[in-house]
């Protein structure tokens, strides 16, 4: 018996120190829970998550759209440029030769100023017929290759329609983001409330069983002094005799106290004493 009540007596006090502490970590979880649910709307995490993975796919197909149209108005940008660049080759090489065919062929030598004649004319008709024909094949070979580049220039097709603009998409996808981040601290704060409700059940649960240990334990006491005062005081005529007091925490202690006809013993006259003696000493005789 000794034993139990060594187990269960310090449990009373720890227990409900932890009681405390586990009733108040539940209040505190109860209030910061609901207070998150009365700021968040309801949502369907499920729900959320499935537009999430919608949005990002339609954000992913638009910026690789996106993508594709500026590589094309860069690609067109950059033939256009070729193509009026050729262009202008072209005209300049037109008007030279146009001046060459329209040029005088000088008769007179630019350094001593005489008369060209015989050999030295046929040098100077010989090399202006070099740069004519130079002038006409450069021409020729530009014209080519403007003409080539035109015909692909006029196949190239530009991809219909704009750019999609993708921030309110980006927007929407992180607001749902946010929904779907305080969605999961609710539940796993729901989750911790759950918990710390139960803790406090069960501690709860400890507590009572001590306190019912204790309790038990003195009602035995009781009963046991209770029986035992009985078995003395039926031998007894006159006197009374108390062998236990119950303390204010419930607790048994050993005491002696004697009294004759409800009297004390201290208010007992010499003669009443001897008397109770006498009762007293004959029932321990036997």
């Amino acid at each position: 018996m000794k034993d139990i009540e060594a187990k269960y007596q310090p449990q009373i006090k720890s227990k409900d120190t932890e009681y405390e502490r586990a009733a108040e970590r539940y209040l505190t979880l109860k209030q910061q829970l609901e207070k998150e649910q009365s700021e968040l709307k309801e949502v369907d995490a499920d729900k959320i998550t499935a537009e999430m993975e919608s949005i990002k796919e339609t954000v992913l197909k638009a910026k690789a759209r996106n993508e594709s149209i500026k590589k094309a108005r860069n690609e067109y940008s950059d033939r256009m440029n070729k193509l009026t660049n050729l262009k202008s080759d072209l005209e300049r090489i037109a008007d030279h030769v146009r001046k060459l065919n329209q040029a005088e062929l000088p008769d007179v030598c630019k350094v001593c100023g005489q008369d060209l004649q015989g050999e030295a004319l046929d040098k100077v008709k010989h090399a202006h017929e070099e740069e004519l024909i130079r002038s006409k094949k450069n021409g020729s070979a530009i014209r080519d290759e403007f003409l080539k580049f035109k015909e692909e220039f006029d196949k190239f097709e530009m991809p219909s329609g704009e750019e999609v603009d993708t921030n309110d998409l980006m927007e929407k996808y992180y607001q749902l983001q946010n929904d779907l981040t305080a969605a999961e601290r609710i539940a796993k704060l729901a989750a911790d409330v759950k918990q710390a409700e139960e803790n406090k059940d069960r501690v709860r649960q400890e507590l009572g069983t001590a306190r019912g240990v204790i309790e038990s334990i003195k009602k035995f006491h009781t009963k046991q002094a209770d029986l035992m005062v009985d078995k003395v005081n039926g031998l007894l005529d006159q006197l009374t005799v108390k062998l236990f007091e119950e303390k204010k925490n419930g607790s048994i202690v050993p005491t002696f106290e004697i009294k004759m006809d409800g009297k004390e013993y201290s208010k007992l006259s010499t003669a009443e004493r001897i008397k109770a003696g006498l009762e007293l000493a004959e029932v321990l005789i036997k």
